[in-house]
């Protein structure tokens, strides 16, 4: 299936007009994932502002089947223990 990644940003969507193939809605999910933690990265490395709220993840008429939220994201990976609370 193809999944579209809409990029939401704190005042603007960007949208994703090209989509990728995936074997499974867990393969798309969990990509979105790690091209959060690659973006805010690049912006730490970058000294750039972080500005992405979410990675949405839509099928090709728009319809939203996920959210990935990169406050989530980070929390899981600066702080551990509380991902699990």
């Amino acid at each position: 299936m193809r999944y579209f990644f809409h990029l939401k940003h704190l005042t603007e969507l960007i949208p994703d007009v090209e989509g990728i193939e995936f074997a499974t809605h867990e393969d798309a999910r969990r990509e979105a994932v790690l091209s959060l933690r690659e973006r805010a990265s690049e912006s730490l490395l970058q000294e750039t502002d972080f500005s992405l709220q979410s990675i949405r993840i839509c099928e090709r008429n728009g319809n939203l089947l996920d959210e990935v939220f990169a406050l989530d994201v980070l929390r899981d990976v600066f702080c551990p223990a509380s991902a699990s609370n």
